[in-house]
Order: C-alpha cells, then structure tokens, then sequence
C-alpha cells in the first residue's frame, strides 16, 4: 500500500466541500472567477470531475488492497507503523469537512427545496466512507503481516472503518497502539535506521 493512496482518498470529500461552497458562495470574487471561468456557471462539470475522480481512486484503492491481501511479501514494523499514522492523520484531517458537509446536510432537510442537495451530499459521504474503509482494509492487512496486530484485529479494524465515524476512532486507537515504537530512539520516520 503507498502513502500517496491513502492520502489521494481523503482528497474526496474536500473536493465535495468545495463544490457544495461554489454552490452556494458563488457571488464571492475568488470563487465567482473559478464558478464562471472555470466551471462555466455549472455545477455538472465539477460534480463529474469529482466523480471520475473518485472512481478512479476506487479502482486504484481496490488494486492496492488486493495486492495487499494477496501479497507474500513480509512488511516491515517501520513501513506498516507509517502506513498507520499516514491513515490516521488523513482520517482526523477529514473531521471538519464531514462536519460541514453534515450540518449543510442537515439545513438542507429543513426545507424541501434543499433535501436532494441532502441527498447528493449523503451519497457522496457513503462514496468516500466506503473508499477510505477499502483503504483502510489493505493498511490493516500491512499491520497484521508485519505482526503489530492479529487477524482477529485485523477484522474488527477493517469492518469499523466502513462505518461513519468508527473509522476515525479506530485509525487512531491502532495507531495509538504503537505509540512505544515511535518513542524508540532507533526509529526514524523515512525508514531508515539511525544506528
């Protein structure tokens, strides 16, 4: 599994944050510039960007995780523990446009001119869930080969990172996990060894 993967992943739903304020601040003058150069005051063309965007990643992100869970190849405690906190920071970083995306969710449920933006930002949210929670699937599978978590855990983590808000949680308890192995003077984040 590579870093740029997981990090590629979270893009996503900031990628939908941005389109939902285009949506709605179109008048500001950043962002008139881009809605009228650039999206040419329609909201389809960034929408189907984001979408091939994303499922590109889709398929990219299956690829990687099957590779991870076919693969023979023994993982280092270093590289798995990198995978992790990689996983973990793009999985905290990705709180504040799920909460906006949430409470625009939810104004828009109170008028029933807004619900199918509701609609649309519920479905993008369930998109990203379900390819971060694949993800997170193969950089569980790295952990259990490296033997930082058994596959018991290893199941228990990959189930709880399909689920909203459980993947957060579950990124940084696992990483949290291995919190000596970051304390040890001989470990260096590049991978390489300081001796």
């Amino acid at each position: 599994m590579k870093k740029k993967i997981i990090v590629l992943d979270g893009i996503f739903i900031y990628m939908i944050l941005f389109m939902l304020l285009a949506l709605f601040f179109h008048k500001i003058p950043p962002i008139a510039w881009l809605w009228e150069n650039v999206f040419g005051g329609n909201i389809f063309f960034p929408l189907s960007v984001c979408l091939l965007f994303e499922m590109i990643m889709a398929i990219v992100t299956i690829g990687a995780t099957m590779r991870c869970l076919t693969s023979t190849r023994k993982y280092g405690r270093e590289e798995a523990i990198s995978l992790a906190r990689i996983q973990m920071i793009v999985r905290v970083a990705q709180i504040p446009a799920f909460v906006i995306i949430f409470i625009a969710g939810v104004i828009g449920v109170l008028t029933i001119f807004t619900i199918g933006i509701s609609l649309a930002l519920a479905f993008f949210d369930l998109i990203s869930i379900i390819v971060t929670g694949i993800c997170s699937v193969g950089v569980y599978s790295v952990l259990a080969k490296a033997g930082l978590i058994t596959d018991k855990e290893r199941i228990k983590y990959s189930l709880a990172s399909f689920i909203y808000f459980a993947d957060v949680a579950t990124a940084i308890s696992c990483y949290e996990n291995f919190e000596h192995e970051i304390h040890n003077e001989n470990y260096d984040w590049d991978g390489l060894n300081k001796e």
